[in-house]
């Protein structure tokens, strides 16, 4: 189904032959908890999800929900012997003389307090000045922006010559597995290694270097730089040829690779309220692990409620005593699930799903059953 010609161009490359894949209606930010002494409810929109023609960028078509924005932010997937800093490190160029990093979003995965251990200078988001950074971390923004080519053709400018360009996202490959579920207004675009070839293209940079990591579900780290021999890359080369092609035989680069993606989300929601409803008519307790984004979306995307789901906890101080917006669900300390004692515990933060069970002994060791709903609903052992 085609975009109407109200809603916005592409934010990648202006087109506006934009096609909808998948349609959530209006939903809340899921980052935005609620205080329970007020009732009103968290601001919404409309979460429409579409792809370009044209360039491939998969991205949300409607407005930001009005008011001020929560935080979201991305913990760093590596450490500072991880083999990608290394890589970073061993490929810039020795006779740089300003050793300036510049951080765009402040959260990136590789992180700038290793580089900066090194020796490297490391600043803020690019100014207007060209030609100043070795290296620009760009970390996950790039999924954050409204303006995605106005952010690259600034990071274009801010970098040197021979300079690097890092930049990490959550692979749109997932979506056609079934990880629904990071679609929200935070993620404006949902990158391929494709739509990034364009966008990197029209201001004068390639992608040198990049591979798929297991963190979020899948994501993909590549290293960008204006001449594809500016540096060395041994075997690193090699990852982008392999997610290109991974990508083509998904198709996700046009809409016919999304044709299940609709059915898949009902399906999924289908399964998890069976499942819950079933262990209410068996006189289980459920309680839910995890007040991330990722698992608003999909209690949302449900339509599960307190009854279905009396409570979450999670470590985070900053999250306890609130509410998830819409589905109001309280969101309570670590510690009261063992007072609380529920016979199932949904993990809703799945790709962390074989950690957290584990450190859960106590609950484990009473009989306790984790589960996750996505990418398929499963029970684990």
């Amino acid at each position: 189904m085609s975009v109407s010609s109200a809603m916005r161009a592409c934010r990648s490359c202006g087109e506006r032959a934009l096609d909808t894949l998948l349609d959530f209606g209006s939903q809340p930010d899921p980052d935005c908890l609620l205080d329970p002494a007020d009732p009103a409810p968290a601001p919404e929109a409309p979460v429409q999800l579409g792809i370009c023609s044209s360039c491939g960028l998969i991205q949300l078509l409607g407005p930001l929900p009005d008011g001020p924005r929560p935080p979201h932010g991305h913990s760093s997937p590596v450490s500072t012997d991880d083999p990608w800093v290394a890589l970073i490190e061993r490929s810039l160029r020795p006779e740089t003389t300003s050793r300036m990093v510049l951080d765009v979003d402040g959260s990136s995965g590789l992180p700038a307090a290793s580089l900066a251990a090194s020796g490297r200078v490391v600043a803020g988001p690019p100014s207007d000045r060209a030609d100043e950074a070795d290296l620009i971390l760009v970390g996950h923004a790039l999924a954050h922006t409204d303006d995605l080519d106005a952010l690259v053709g600034h990071i274009a400018t801010a970098l040197r010559p021979r300079g690097l360009v890092a930049v990490d996202f959550h692979h749109a490959l997932g979506l056609v597995g079934g990880q629904f579920d990071v679609v929200s207004h935070t993620h404006r675009s949902y990158l391929s290694l494709h739509s990034l070839d364009h966008v990197l293209a029209r201001h004068g940079l390639n992608v040198v270097a990049a591979e798929r990591i297991a963190e979020y579900g899948g994501t993909v780290r590549v290293l960008a730089a204006r001449r594809l021999d500016d540096i060395t890359l041994d075997a690193a080369g090699q990852g982008a040829s392999l997610i290109r092609e991974a990508e083509r035989a998904a198709r996700i680069d046009r809409t016919e690779g999304f044709e299940g993606l609709e059915r898949e989300v009902q399906t999924a929601c289908s399964a998890l309220l069976t499942f819950l409803d079933e262990a209410r008519r068996a006189g289980r307790t459920v309680a839910g692990y995890g007040a991330a984004a990722r698992g608003t979306t999909l209690v949302n995307s449900a339509g599960i409620g307190v009854d279905e789901l009396p409570f979450v906890v999670d470590r985070a101080p900053a999250k306890q005593e609130r509410l998830l917006p819409r589905a109001r669900i309280p969101v309570i300390a670590l510690s009261e699930i063992e007072r609380a004692a529920p016979d199932d515990i949904m993990i809703l933060p799945w790709q962390l799903a074989a950690q957290i069970a584990e450190q859960l002994t106590l609950t484990r060791e009473r009989g306790a059953r984790f589960f996750v709903a996505l990418p398929h609903l499963e029970v684990l052992s």
